[in-house]
C-alpha cells in the first residue's frame, strides 16, 4: 500500500522506518520545490538533502502543532534555498560530511542520474514556465516565496502561512503584491 502525504499528521518520531517513509513521499515534492526555485539541478539536489538531513538529525524536535510535516519540511527547504540565495555559493553543511563511499555507490548514482534525465525532460516541456521563472526571480525574495508555494507547490494560504511564519493576511497581501508585480514584467 502507498503511502499518502496525509498518512504523517501525527507519527512516531523514534521510528526510523516512519522517516523513510516520510522521505520517499516528500523528497521529490522538496527536490521539485528546491529545483523550481534554483533552477540548477545540482544545487536542487544538494537543497533536498541538507533539507532531510536536518529533518531526521531534528525529528525528535518535530512536535506536531497544527502545521503538517510537509510545512516543517517546506520550512527548512526555503531556509536552505534563502542560505542559497544569500551565499550564491551555496555548501550545504551537514551532507558533505558524508562519507564519499556512499556517494559512490553504483545504484545511488543510478537513482541521481535517472533523476537528472527525468527532471531535463521536464524542464524541456516546459517552456513557458522558464520564462515565468526568469521574471520571477527578478521579483524579491519576499513574493518569489509565496508565488512558488502556492502555484507551483500547490499550498494553501494557510500552509503557507505555517511554512514563512507570517500571518495569512500578510501571506495574501505578498501574494497579490508579487502576481501584480510579475504581471507588470510581462507587459
Amino acid at each position: 500500500m502507498k503511502t499518502a502525504a496525509s498518512d504523517f499528521k501525527e507519527f512516531d518520531t523514534n521510528d526510523p522506518q516512519v522517516f523513510g517513509k516520510i522521505y520517499d513521499v516528500f523528497y521529490p515534492k522538496i527536490f521539485g520545490y528546491a529545483f523550481r526555485r534554483v533552477g540548477d539541478y545540482d544545487i536542487a539536489r544538494d537543497v533536498a538533502a541538507e533539507t532531510f538531513l536536518k529533518a531526521f538529525l531534528n525529528v525528535k524536535k518535530y512536535r506536531f502543532e497544527g502545521h503538517s510535516i510537509s510545512a516543517w519540511l517546506y520550512k527548512i527547504a526555503t531556509n536552505e534555498i534563502n542560505l542559497f540565495f544569500r551565499s550564491q555559493k551555496y555548501r550545504p553543511d551537514l551532507f558533505g560530511q558524508i562519507s564519499e563511499e556512499m556517494l559512490s555507490d553504483r545504484e545511488l548514482m543510478a537513482v541521481f542520474e535517472k533523476e537528472r534525465m527525468d527532471t531535463e525532460r521536464q524542464m524541456e516541456e516546459y517552456e513557458a514556465f522558464t520564462e515565468v521563472q526568469k521574471h520571477l526571480k527578478t521579483l524579491p525574495v519576499k513574493y518569489q516565496e509565496v508565488i512558488a508555494l502556492k502555484y507551483f507547490e500547490e499550498k494553501t494560504l494557510l500552509e503557507i502561512s505555517a511554512i514563512l511564519d507570517k500571518p495569512e493576511g500578510t501571506v495574501k497581501s505578498l501574494l497579490s503584491r508579487g502576481l501584480e508585480q510579475l504581471r507588470q514584467k510581462f507587459e
